[in-house]
């Protein structure tokens, strides 16, 4: 039984009833049912609303939907019947009708019309699908439908009324919508007609109005595709098993989604299931740590863990007094407790030492205590190492190293975002174009987001345009600059007051001259330095030697860490975004030669199993080089020139036999190289035959 509103009547109410059939709920149309302008009282407004589950909200907007009416100068009289109906039932009519003298499509004012109604509304005839200019208005509304259910499954937009002697929809762009028939204008049809349309747009802008609707999908929502099942799957395996690894160090050069791997490791470790993990991040960004105890503007390791485990500091607390209060806390809650530490390179190596300590202290603690449901976790997440690795002190943290997005996570988001969009994708073409982003973004998060965004405002048309300069110079190499090449990643250390942007231009000359190479040592740097007088001088205008340059390359947040070797390595993703960054594609071969010609010198000069590392170097400039010179015999010249470097390895403390060997564990462990000969069939078994047995390639 409905409630009604203060003086409605049950004739009032069935009224109000027609009327919110028709769609129209509005200030107007409930003056029109009282006979009169006055102004409705409060009270009654709201009543009406309760009644038909509406509020004062919906009955009280001014203009009601807004509709874009597209109709042929033939059926004006229809179209203003039509029109004159909409605006008397509460509508706003944008348009009704185009003069015959506007040239089809002209300008960008339909599109910004047509993009601003909430509904757009055919008045279908023969006239009307010979109409340049109706054509072209239908061409917009049909974009604009499609933008949204791609982001709204319940978004309606295009409606159709179809007057008497209408074409049929079989060969239009309409015929996937339901047409509304009017017989005749202005008779009782007419109206039963009309208050269907209004109904429907009314339905279909309430839905929409419950959700965002922008023309492309948010980064968040987008982002929750993109998810690193396989390192979050690791690492909470290690949490929740009692002897597995409890404290974690995921590491990366910025942008590579450090703090976003944190908020989704916090969000299912910290999930609603019994026995769910009591979680707290920090991040030393944001200042949440600075207390006073914090030494010369650094994050002190007391001053961390009062953050981390929510304690405040007193004047008469010891830090010893303090872990054994976390501890308590922690034992007295019944849960596990995850600790999660974002931005964590903000701390010296001293600094992490200390925190490592007083975890450990806690650590040991709870676990000598023998309270099953009493355990503590941490993961920290930072672009260094330094202070986190190794075996003590106690426990031993282990290591996640983040790269991009491999092709088949990108495949998952584009999967998503096609359920998302009209149109057909096959598996096969899902691949080929996952393979497409993932190559032209190097899986980073962000650009893979940009990605994304662009084939969905581009209705997934022609996305090889992905590939091409305008794109990476509007998406990708912006982002570079402001991001991977900030002051904040080339000089974590601030500098030296009055010289940060002389040695900022050293580093970038620097970058420039060594990311065409894999494997970067002070010799590259040397090289450069006598080859490049700009970027000698550079280097002279920022005070530094080539050690001091070297010592500064050593400290850029663009390496990949932690270091297993002696020379240095940019992390590979970076690496390859860099490169193409300083190199536009018509540069690209040419800094390419330069750097398998000194690769070449550099690798003659290796002793013992080092030559390991020349070979493996040495194959894939090779492949790179013959891919870039498109050169048709690809596979039976780097088959040779394997061959050839394999049958120089030199006698050495280590046989040869020991040196080759070794070189085919480097080969079968580098994705990178796998990847340029990826395209020829078996082309890397023939390798690794040639490299471990060059003679039987002679015979």
């Amino acid at each position: 039984m409905l409630r009604l509103g203060e003086g409605w009547s049950a004739e009032k109410l069935s009224q109000v009833y027609k009327t919110v059939g028709a769609g129209a709920l509005t200030r107007t149309t409930i003056a029109k049912i009282e006979g009169d302008n006055r102004q409705i009282k409060a009270g009654e407004v709201e009543g009406v609303a309760r009644a038909f589950g509406l509020t004062s909200a919906h009955l009280l907007d001014p203009d009601g939907p807004d509709v874009f009416l597209s109709y042929a100068e033939q059926d004006d009289v229809a179209g203003t019947q039509v029109a004159t109906w909409l605006t008397d039932h509460g509508f706003h009519v944008l348009s009704a009708g185009v003069p015959a003298a506007k040239e089809p499509g002209s300008g960008s004012g339909e599109t910004r019309v047509i993009d601003a109604a909430q509904a757009f509304v055919v008045l279908l005839s023969p006239s009307y699908l010979s109409s340049p200019r109706c054509r072209a208005e239908l061409d917009l509304a049909m974009r604009r439908e499609r933008q949204l259910l791609a982001t709204n499954s319940a978004a309606g937009f295009v409606y159709i009324l179809r007057i008497a002697g209408g074409s049929d929809l079989d060969d239009s762009v309409l015929s996937s919508h339901v047409p509304i028939d009017v017989p005749r204008m202005g008779d009782r049809s007419s109206e039963v007609a009309l208050s269907k349309l209004g109904s429907g747009i009314i339905s279909s802008t309430r839905a929409s109005a419950a959700r965002a609707n922008p023309p492309v999908q948010s980064q968040a929502d987008d982002r929750a595709f993109l998810d690193r099942g396989e390192e979050l799957e690791r690492v909470l395996y290690g949490l929740g098993n009692p002897s597995g690894a409890h404290f974690w160090l995921v590491i990366s050069p910025p942008g590579l989604g450090k703090s976003w791997f944190l908020e989704q490791l916090k969000d299912r470790a910290g999930g609603p299931a019994p026995g769910g993990w009591d979680t707290r991040m920090v991040d030393l960004r944001s200042g949440e740590s600075a207390t006073p105890d914090a030494v010369g503007g650094q994050h002190a390791a007391m001053a961390v863990i009062r953050s981390l485990f929510g304690i405040e500091q007193t004047q008469s607390s010891e830090p010893e007094d303090d872990l054994l209060l976390v501890t308590q806390k922690i034992i007295s809650s019944g849960r596990p407790c995850l600790r999660l530490l974002d931005s964590a390179e903000l701390l010296p190596a001293s600094t992490v030492g200390q925190l490592r300590q007083h975890l450990g202290t806690i650590y040991r603690l709870i676990q000598d205590k023998g309270n099953a449901n009493a355990r503590l976790a941490v993961v920290v997440a930072s672009r260094r190492d330094e202070g986190w690795t190794g075996v003590t002190p106690y426990p031993r943290v282990s290591v996640l190293r983040l790269t991009g997005f491999e092709p088949s996570a990108v495949q998952d988001a584009l999967e998503a975002l096609a359920r998302r969009m009209p149109g057909v994708h096959s598996p096969a073409e899902l691949r080929e174009d996952a393979a497409l982003v993932q190559r032209v973004t190097e899986g980073v998060p962000d650009l893979v987001q940009r990605s994304l965004e662009w084939i969905q405002t581009k209705e997934w048309l022609a996305i090889e345009r992905l590939d091409r300069p305008p794109f990476f110079a509007e998406n990708i190499a912006p982002y570079i600059r402001d991001r991977m090449l900030s002051q904040d990643s080339l000089l974590p250390g601030g500098g030296q007051p009055g010289a940060r942007a002389k040695q900022l231009d050293a580093l970038l000359g620097a970058l420039r001259a060594l990311a065409p190479y894999r494997l970067i040592t002070l010799s590259h740097v040397n090289h450069h330095l006598d080859s490049d007088g700009s970027f000698r001088d550079s280097v002279k205008e920022a005070s530094w030697s080539p050690e001091d340059l070297w010592r500064a390359i050593a400290d850029i947040a663009l390496l990949s860490r932690p270091l297993s070797e002696p020379w240095k390595q940019i992390h590979p993703a970076v690496r390859r975004l860099l490169y193409r960054y300083f190199y536009p594609p018509e540069q690209r071969l040419d800094a390419h030669l330069r750097a398998r010609d000194f690769t070449a010198d550099w690798a003659a000069r290796l002793t013992g199993t080092d030559q390991a590392i020349g070979i493996v170097e040495s194959i894939w400039y090779e492949a790179v080089r013959l891919k870039l010179s498109n050169v048709a015999t690809l596979g039976a010249e780097l088959t040779g020139f394997a061959q050839m470097v394999s049958s120089e390895v030199r006698s050495s403390p280590y046989s040869q036999v020991e040196v080759r060997d070794y070189a085919v564990q480097r080969m079968q462990n580098d994705d990178e190289l796998q990847r340029e000969v990826a395209d020829f069939t078996g082309l890397f078994d023939t390798l690794v035959r040639v490299i471990r047995a060059p003679e039987a390639q002679e015979a």
